[in-house]
């Protein structure tokens, strides 16, 4: 099977964060590639402060070096907040004979049951829920969740949805909102993002 990895998010900015983890997803998965869908509305956090067409200029810049990466912009396109089931369900239509894979963090893993309409998005897409190490993957999960443990990555190929799994990475300490602070007080965050992406950012001053 085709597997489409999903990973959302504000990007304001994109940064090695981003791009290193899903990178390593991606070492451990192989997807046929991954989408990267930046939120126009997101419903759970402050508005970004770059503008639509920066974040997007940005993520361009960011993604041309990581073959298979690519920006996919349809909530841009839809009035309202940017929720992930409406995002998923559209994917689903677009893509149907490929298997869509949520790429989410333990943090937001963990608070699901509070996205809107949550439950039905088992049914469209598989979940991978990134780990850092020394996390304890036996722990009990969620009464709300729909699965009673983890399953392993190969089973994302032989489910349409619906799974579960745990995919490790080598902890990476970057933030946005630490990026956006340093920038405003003159640090210019070397090594944190890409050198296209700083320069494009210092270029329009953004986050100044």
């Amino acid at each position: 099977m085709n597997l489409i990895g999903v990973f959302g998010g504000t990007f304001d900015p994109i940064h090695y964060g981003h791009l290193r983890t899903v990178a390593q997803v991606n070492q451990h998965i192989q997807f046929g590639k991954v989408l990267f869908i930046p939120a126009a509305v997101p419903p759970h956090r402050d508005a970004p402060q770059a503008t639509v067409e920066q974040r997007v200029h940005m993520l361009q810049l960011a993604l041309g070096k990581y073959p298979g990466f690519e920006i996919d912009e349809r909530e841009l396109h839809r009035d309202g907040p940017s929720y992930t089931v409406d995002t998923l369900r559209s994917l689903h239509e677009d893509f149907p004979e490929s298997v869509l894979c949520l790429i989410i963090g333990m943090d937001a893993f963990l608070g699901f049951n509070t996205w809107h309409q949550w439950q039905e998005i088992p049914a469209v897409a598989h979940i991978v829920v990134i780990q850092r190490p020394g996390w304890n993957s036996n722990e009990q999960f969620p009464d709300w969740c729909w699965q009673s443990e983890f399953e392993s990555i190969e089973a994302l190929r032989d489910k349409e949805a619906g799974v579960i799994c745990m995919c490790e990475v080598d902890p990476i300490d970057i933030s946005a909102s630490a990026i956006r602070r340093d920038l405003k007080h003159g640090n210019e965050n070397t090594g944190r993002l890409p050198e296209l992406v700083l320069n494009y950012i210092l270029e329009n001053k953004l986050y100044q």
